[in-house]
C-alpha cells in the first residue's frame, strides 16, 4: 500500500491533502494572480509532481470551484442579536474586507452562480433570514438579494480594479480639455471635488442609500 505524497519541511514530512493544496493555491493567486495558477506551478510550490495533485483534485476547473468555495466560506455571517439593518451592513462590509484581502478572486466569485456553491447558498440563506426577521415579504427577498449582491460585488470589483477615480493617463483619449470645457459647465463646477477619492466614504454612502431604500419599502 503506497503512502500519500508528502512534502519534506525540516525533519518532518507533511502529507499532501486537499486542504494543503487549496491553501497553497490561494497563496499563489494572492501573490501572482489567477493567470499564474497551474497544476504544474502549484506542484512546484508544494514540492510534488503535478500528478500528485490530481490524486486529490481531478482538474483545474474543479480546483477553481473549490477555491471559490473556500474564499466565500470566509465571509462572516453577522450574529442574530443585531437588527436587520446592521446585519446587512456587516455582511456587505465583510464581503468587501474579503475582496480587499483576496482581490484576484473577486471576478471568480462574481461569475459563480449562487446555486453552484454551497458557501454562496449559505450566504443567501443568511440574507433571507435577515429579511424575514426584518419583516420583508417573501416576494421581495430575491429582488433585495440581487440588488444587495450587485452593489457589494460591483463596488468591490471596481475598487480592486482601480475604476473608482484612478486612471491610467496612457489609456486616456487625446482630448483638448481646455477647448471643450464650455460644453461641460457642471463638470467645471465640480473640478475642485473630482480629485477627492475616499473608497470607504463612497462605500458607506452607497450602503446607506441601499438601506434607506429598503426602509422606505418596508415602511
Amino acid at each position: 500500500m503506497t503512502s500519500a505524497p508528502a512534502e519534506k519541511i525540516g525533519s518532518e514530512r507533511l502529507p499532501l491533502t486537499q486542504e494543503r493544496i487549496l491553501q497553497a493555491a490561494v497563496d499563489l493567486v494572492d501573490e501572482h494572480g489567477i493567470d499564474a495558477l497551474s497544476m504544474r506551478r502549484l506542484g512546484s510550490v508544494l514540492g510534488v509532481e503535478a500528478m500528485s495533485i490530481y490524486n486529490h483534485i481531478p482538474n483545474k476547473a474543479t480546483l477553481l470551484r473549490q477555491l471559490v468555495n473556500k474564499i466565500i466560506a470566509l465571509i462572516e455571517i453577522p450574529p442574530q442579536e443585531d437588527d436587520w439593518e446592521e446585519r446587512l451592513k456587516k455582511m456587505s462590509r465583510n464581503y468587501r474586507a474579503l475582496a480587499q484581502a483576496h482581490p484576484h478572486f473577486v471576478e471568480l466569485i462574481a461569475t459563480t452562480p449562487y446555486g453552484a456553491s454551497l458557501p454562496a447558498l449559505r450566504q443567501v440563506e443568511a440574507i433571507f433570514e435577515i429579511l424575514k426577521a426584518g419583516g420583508f415579504h417573501q416576494s421581495q427577498w430575491m429582488d433585495i438579494v440581487r440588488t444587495f449582491s450587485t452593489f457589494a460585488i460591483g463596488f468591490t470589483m471596481s475598487e480592486v480594479s482601480g475604476f473608482l477615480g484612478e486612471s491610467d493617463e496612457s489609456s486616456q483619449e487625446d482630448i483638448d480639455y481646455g477647448a471643450v470645457m464650455h460644453e461641460f459647465p457642471l463638470m467645471v463646477e465640480m473640478l475642485p471635488h473630482m480629485g477627492e477619492l475616499d473608497h470607504n466614504a463612497q462605500f458607506e454612502f452607497g450602503l446607506e442609500v441601499f438601506i434607506s431604500g429598503l426602509k422606505a419599502k418596508l415602511g
